[in-house]
């Protein structure tokens, strides 16, 4: 690959970094709220809510993201595309757009593996955390929010920083229903120069160097809010 070529790939694949980014935060975002409530669900006494939950953290842990984002473009867009009044509605603009069901697919696929992580990370907290809550008069559900939800988090950031990588790289799946961010972008100058191993070498640095900084920027945080132990 010449330079000139080399150099404007780079600059256009940089480009695309900000519809990664933005997938990557979105799904994160909202997914973290369902694996709140998720793990909540899991947790519950009701077998019927348990039952639920612990479902939906099955299937979005034991199918492909490629399938998951395949399921809600062609299968439920699709769906709702089938409809006259949607077309016809104010959302259609919304809903017609690729980039809200990689949005959605990326969000409950973390949802789901989120809650795990959030579950294991309660179930290790000891007993008498919840007990001595309880001395202090607080229900269940304020000494899971103010004592043992915080510690939880703490201990899940290790894990966590992993799902947050993952979804950095499952984002690149996304460009399998036309969304131009860094994988799509790069398909799209492949198709237009044939350049091969150059644009992966491109568009692999700009995943590594992503990845870097959520490393970074995670093991800050452990450092600063680790739990010491006696």
């Amino acid at each position: 690959m010449e330079l000139e070529l080399f150099i404007n790939s780079t600059i256009e694949i940089l480009k695309a970094v900000p519809t990664t980014l933005s997938l990557v935060t979105l799904s994160l975002s909202i997914g973290f709220i369902m694996a709140i409530f998720l793990v909540a669900m899991s947790l519950s006494k009701l077998m019927l809510v348990r039952f639920f939950a612990n479902s939906y953290i099955y299937y979005f842990r034991g199918t492909p993201l490629l399938i998951q984002i395949y399921l809600m473009y062609f299968g439920f867009g699709y769906w709702l595309s089938m409809h006259e009044n949607v077309k016809q509605s104010i959302f259609w603009d919304i809903i017609s757009e690729p980039y809200w069901y990689a949005v959605s697919a990326l969000m409950f696929n973390t949802a789901g593996y989120t809650a795990e992580i959030l579950r294991g990370a309660i179930l290790s907290i000891p007993k008498g955390q919840f007990e001595s809550s309880y001395s202090l008069g607080l229900s269940y559900y304020q000494s899971m929010i103010k004592i043992i939800l915080p510690q939880a988090i703490r201990q899940a950031l290790p894990a966590y920083s992993n799902e947050v990588i993952l979804m950095v790289k499952g984002s690149s799946l996304a460009s399998i229903i036309t969304i131009m961010e860094i994988t799509g972008t790069m398909n799209k100058i492949r198709s237009e120069t044939y350049a091969v191993y150059e644009l992966i070498f491109i568009a692999g640095s700009i995943y590594l160097l992503i990845n870097f900084v959520i490393t970074r920027i995670f093991n800050y945080l452990e450092n600063k809010y680790k739990i010491v132990s006696n």
